[in-house]
């Protein structure tokens, strides 16, 4: 035969099976133009001069990372279903004449056109959003768009390889389940393998397992640093366990429902019992990576736009003060003079100061049990506590309080969670713990992703006694006390830059470290993280959805292909059309959304840890967390309904026929 033939065979099959040929072509032509879209963005030099720049690139290389890793697995998944409803064709073809040879180069004209389609559309329409996209990121970002057109040989070069890839793995899964699959078999198509599944009470035991261990991480974790740490471990256990419950443990509770006679044996019942466990042995992978891909679209969008939309309340939290000055190596005298320096400034830039802060103090680096707080150098940088202690005095004049405190008794204000103890213990030393709201320049402890304290000691004596007895195991000078001045003036954002650079000039010689932050020049560097987290996270939310429907879509043509059959035979066996209607759409109803039930339930579980982490980014507005929460469900499900009744049309069009 020539190769013309199975060209001309691999055409006429396409277009034979346009509806189920069709969405996936079109699957094809939508990765790829999301994955060109992420990889464009990720490579455009327009990002390099923005302040952030490096953020926002880590953040982009990551989602195509994310990407990639999950357009193999659901590519695979959608070509798996294709295939399965071709194995009837296939054995039509082997019984008149022609060998699995000859179907292999029909398939491999058939995946070399769906490859060449998926390219050449995918990446057309993805250079037109392309351009859409980077100029609302670059919006969110707070900068100017700019204008042309930006194409990136790389970001083809990848899209290629990826897709080449990827039908490569598709086209030699099809070869090996030809290969592997008899000619009466592959006759038979989808009607093999109705045989009734057994239940694997070991599977669903574990998976029962993993799903209360990833629950329990995401109840029991108090600390947010150890929450980020083991947010993974929580999501893998539960990712696994979704999967055991619904192949094994759907299977198992159906077992259980058919043993007892008195429910089983009712006609809605047995009906009902029978269907749902041959539907839920074909579906059952379906229906989890449906429950998977909601949650994840749930937890991110709902996440990343909680975040977007407190910005204002991080900033402040992180700058609570317009210029945020940092010195060591200085006395009381020598602050002053510093004090006095910087009002100058602001005078010579033409404003006056609206607000300030000063504090002296010392922080130490601690290991908690329960109660107690012990210096521990090595606690650094991990999710012990760090604690900032100062003195009443510099607290009251700060915070524009009267608080007294008794002997022996302490302030305590915890910066990411409630310190919620009536005594506490510093190196050896028990208190009081009489606990504040707020405390002065908490954007210091803000900043670490540990539990940060401030602890207020009734005068400095008690402070340097305290910094006394820190670990030299730090640096030569941390053991002494270190100065915090913040000042906000009235001018405009030219009067504030202008103070900033002079700040900057201010170190004298008696200092061993100055810094200076300001809230207007960090902002576009918040900007860049929290604006790309939320673009990312909103892109990979759109891409998990259009993943959802696609799997949606096809699951239902899997099913009216199935029930066609089965709706035949129960009206042979004596069922009325009414009885054999009702309990196939109470099947199909259950088993539809039975994934967003079960996505709720993840991400209702996944609430408190989301909310630990998040903290850790200065996000602390737990209403708005849950309101964006509930916000993204509702949305979510309206979208899934309309899919449902829109599916639904194709699900009944192929069971009449």
């Amino acid at each position: 035969m020539s190769k013309g033939f199975y060209r001309q065979l691999a055409k006429t099959n396409m277009k034979k099976n346009g509806k189920i040929y069709t969405p996936y072509i079109l699957s094809v032509i939508a990765a790829v133009a999301m994955f060109y879209i992420i990889q464009s963005l990720a490579l455009n030099p327009g990002f390099e001069n923005m302040l952030g720049f490096d953020t926002m690139n880590s953040i982009l290389i990551f989602a195509c990372w994310v990407v990639r890793i999950f357009l193999v697995i659901f590519m695979l998944y959608t070509n798996s279903f294709l295939i399965k409803q071709r194995r009837k064709e296939f054995g039509v073809y082997h019984m008149l004449g022609l060998e699995k040879k000859h179907l292999a180069i029909t398939l491999f004209w058939e995946s070399l056109s769906v490859l060449v389609i998926g390219l050449l559309a995918g990446i057309l329409f993805g250079m037109l959003l392309d351009k859409l996209l980077y100029a609302v990121l670059i919006r969110m970002l707070g900068f100017s768009v700019p204008l042309g057109f930006f194409v990136s040989p790389l970001a083809i070069g990848h899209t290629v390889v990826l897709f080449a890839v990827i039908m490569a793995l598709n086209y030699f899964y099809d070869i090996a389940q030809i290969h592997a699959t008899s000619p009466i078999e592959l006759l038979h198509g989808t009607d093999m393998g109705e045989k009734e599944p057994r239940a694997k009470w070991l599977l669903a035991i574990l998976g029962f397992i993993l799903l209360a261990t990833g629950y329990t991480i995401s109840l029991k974790i108090e600390d947010p640093v150890s929450a980020l740490a083991m947010f993974f471990v929580a999501v893998l256990c539960v990712i696994f366990g979704t999967y055991l419950l619904f192949t094994a443990g759907s299977i198992a509770l159906l077992k259980l429902l058919k043993k007892k006679k008195s429910f089983y044996y009712k006609t809605n019942h047995f009906v009902s019992v029978s269907g749902m466990m041959y539907r839920m042995k074909r579906n059952a992978i379906g229906l989890a990576h449906i429950c998977v891909l909601s949650t994840m679209v749930l937890v991110m969008i709902s996440t990343t736009s909680s975040m977007m939309f407190s910005m204002h309340d991080i900033l402040y939290t992180r700058y609570p003060m317009q210029n945020m000055c940092y010195v060591s190596g200085t006395s009381r005298s020598d602050d002053q003079k510093m004090i006095e320096a910087i009002h100058q400034m602001a005078k010579e830039t033409g404003c006056d100061v609206k607000d300030e802060i000063y504090v002296r103090g010392c922080i130490i680096y601690t290991r908690r049990h329960g109660d107690a707080f012990e210096a521990d150098a090595s606690a650094m940088g991990t999710s012990a506590g760090v604690l900032f202690c100062m003195n009443l005095e510099d607290y009251n004049k700060s915070m524009h309080t009267k608080e007294t405190l008794e002997p022996g008794e302490v302030l305590v204000y915890a910066a990411h969670e409630r310190y919620g103890k009536d005594m506490i213990e510093i190196m050896g030393q028990d208190y009081r713990a009489k606990e504040v709201k707020k405390a002065p320049c908490n954007g210091i402890l803000a900043s670490y992703m540990s539990s940060g304290y401030y602890i207020v000691f009734p005068d400095e004596a008690a402070v340097e006694q305290i910094a006394e007895h820190i670990p030299y195991q730090y640096d030569d000078c941390f053991n002494e006390l270190r100065s915090y001045y913040g000042i906000d003036i009235d001018g405009d954002a030219d009067q504030q830059k202008e103070l900033y650079k002079k700040i900057q000039k201010y170190p004298s010689t008696n200092m061993s470290s100055f810094s200076v932050e300001n809230r207007n020049v960090n902002e576009k560097s918040l900007n860049a993280l929290y604006g790309g987290l939320f673009f990312t996270g909103a892109f990979l939310g759109v891409l998990f959805m259009i993943a959802t429907v696609l799997i949606i879509y096809y699951k239902q043509m899997s099913e009216g292909y199935d029930d066609r059959k089965r709706f035949h035979i129960m009206q042979q066996v004596g069922m009325t059309h009414e009885e054999v209607s009702s309990a196939i759409r109470s099947q199909v109803l259950m088993v539809f959304f039975m994934p967003l039930v079960a996505a709720c339930i993840h991400t209702c579980f996944a609430f408190p840890m989301i909310r630990r982490m998040l903290s850790l980014f200065n996000m602390r507005n737990t209403a708005l967390l849950a309101g964006c929460m509930v916000g993204c469900f509702v949305v979510f499900g309206i979208i899934y309904v309309l899919v449902y009744l829109m599916t639904a049309r194709t699900y009944n069009r192929i069971v009449q026929e």
